[in-house]
């Protein structure tokens, strides 16, 4: 075992290709060997202002895993970072990986770099521009690019250049910036893999794409590697199984493959794994009330730098409860680096055709993990209740105020009632024909429903309802009955307190004024009456009308 060469990168003058140095991303070329920017070998020197969380240093950590990995950079005509190796390195290509925050979509690909420049230099003052990107854009989360260019010159910094991003407006989020340089004669490692193949031993597969070499695998728990010889002068195109076995237990290891012959070295990370069984504990019911999530924690021995993925998956024999109906499908977690647990959620979905509260098994699933003794958890999917403080309306159709099965305390509203229209209960339109007055009102965010008012006009009956304190309408329509030959109904509600009308709601009376296609004095000849209804023009004086249109 050549000890002495493991872990270093050799630099070997780059053979001239045909390629321009300002060439699109490419398929990456078979010789290219990543080059080594641990902390064995150089550090970020400088870089532009970013958010405190993120610093330019994560660029190079290695983390593509979770979003504690992605480089920030605050948004301006320059985003940079500089690397600085101990001694003069030959990079002639590049990958740049596009970032992934918790909120995903357009706002993690708004922040991909459209423009940059990539830059040589061995003073950190004067540079060389090595590649221009002027357009690069349609980026998915966590997207991988590969550049190559011509550069036959070591540089001891290197700088990273952002001048425009895909339409971001705060930051610019890179997950890894990996450096190459070409070697025809380097071992080239191709696909790698880890399998867990029995209890604290794990199967990983590599081979080599190009050239032959030693091949060994590194198990490494962020404070000290390990190693050992895979197989020695493996041929290029051969594909060997190692075993990884008798490592430190409890402990979490990134692990990589590593091949060096005579003409220098390459390295490729391959997966993380926990040597050592994790362990179910405490539970947490969850809850349709609020979209509560509830579950199960799971944990490993120590606060570890590696994030590590757990599989799950959860089951319930409740007649209709089912996975995407009565609770959102699991994706595999991440325990995150330098922590010692996540739970497994339970996330609730609004489950109309199971009324009763529902009991659940959250599964622990094989992963690159030893499984515990015991790899289930039971918690409840509290069923949607109504409180006590409001009467609910929860008609399944449209209907009546006046009837006792559409709200939640089975009568009608009464004085004291504060009165609740949540589209999680029921979004039915109601005819609001109750003349008794109510505490307080409230139509919250996710009723779509209108609710039409029949107060008339003085002297024909229900004239005006009244709510005695707050009215907040957050969502949904308010209005009032049509009006057909005579002059009944109007919008008359009192607000005792406040009234909050939100953008998401409306108070919306228009196509329902009255007596369409009469004729009124001032109107005009063939003028019809009936303000608003379907186009008809408003009788009478248009500043003085006769009555309400």
């Amino acid at each position: 075992m050549k000890l002495q060469k493991l872990f270093m990168i050799m630099l070997v003058a780059i053979i001239a290709t045909s390629q321009s140095i300002f060439a699109a991303a490419t398929e990456k070329l078979p010789t290219a060997v990543r080059v080594d920017t641990t902390s064995a070998y150089g550090a970020v020197s400088s870089a532009s202002a970013t958010h405190n969380s993120y610093p330019a240093s994560k660029a190079f950590d290695k983390n593509k895993a979770d979003t504690n990995g992605r480089w920030l950079s605050v948004i301006g005509d320059n985003m940079f970072l500089v690397y600085a190796f101990k001694e003069p390195t030959l990079v002639n290509a590049l990958t740049v990986v596009a970032g992934h925050d918790n909120k995903g979509g357009s706002n993690s690909t708004g922040r991909a770099p459209k423009s940059w420049t990539f830059e040589g230099s061995n003073d950190g003052k004067d540079w060389t521009i090595l590649d221009t990107q002027t357009s690069e854009t349609g980026w998915s989360n966590g997207e991988e690019r590969y550049y190559s260019f011509t550069n036959g010159q070591a540089y001891k910094y290197y700088k990273y250049n952002c001048t425009a991003l895909n339409g971001g407006t705060d930051y610019l989020q890179l997950w890894e910036l990996e450096f190459y340089c070409y070697n025809p004669t380097h071992p080239i490692i191709g696909e790698s893999f880890l399998v867990h193949s029995g209890s604290l031993s794990y199967t990983i597969t590599t081979m080599l794409k190009v050239n032959s070499g030693d091949v060994y695998w590194i198990a490494d728990d962020g404070s000290k590697a390990y190693t050992n010889l895979i197989q020695e002068a493996l041929a290029e195109g051969a594909s060997i199984d190692g075993t990884i076995s008798s490592l430190p237990e409890n402990k979490t290891y990134q692990i990589s493959v590593f091949a060096e012959n005579s003409e220098g070295t390459s390295e490729e990370f391959v997966d993380i794994l926990y040597y050592g069984a994790l362990s179910l504990g405490e539970t947490y019911n969850a809850d349709e009330n609020g979209y509560a999530a509830g579950g199960v924690i799971v944990s490993r021995a120590n606060p570890d730098p590696w994030p590590l993925t757990i599989n799950y998956s959860i089951s319930a024999t409740t007649t209709g409860a089912e996975e995407g109906v009565t609770w959102e499908a699991p994706k595999p977690v991440i325990i995150p680096a330098n922590e010692t647990s996540v739970m497994l959620p339970v996330k609730p979905l609004l489950d109309a055709n199971v009324d009763e509260d529902i009991q659940v098994t959250i599964s622990l699933e094989a992963g690159n993990y030893e499984l515990p003794a015991v790899v289930t958890a039971s918690i409840t999917i509290l069923n949607l209740t109504f409180s006590d403080d409001y009467n609910t309306w929860c008609a399944k159709e449209a209907g009546l105020a006046s009837e006792p099965s559409n709200w939640s305390l089975g009568r009608a509203p009464i004085a004291s009632d504060r009165i609740l229209f949540d589209g999680r209960f029921s979004s039915a339109s109601c005819t609001w024909d109750v003349a008794t007055s109510v505490a307080s009102w409230s139509q919250i965010e996710g009723y779509t429903g209108t609710i039409t008012f029949m107060t008339t006009y003085p002297d024909l009956g229900f004239e005006q309802f009244v709510i005695a304190g707050d009215a907040v309408i957050d969502s949904g329509i308010w209005t009032h009955s049509e009006n057909s030959d005579t002059e009944v109904y109007r919008l008359a509600v009192s607000v005792g307190g406040d009234l909050t009308l939100a953008a998401a709601a409306s108070i919306d009376v228009r196509l329902k004024g009255f007596a369409r296609k009469k004729y009124y004095p001032g109107a005009g000849a063939g003028v019809h009456a009936g303000g608003s209804s379907k186009g008809d023009k408003v009788y009478g004086d248009l500043y003085e009308p006769i009555n309400l249109g």
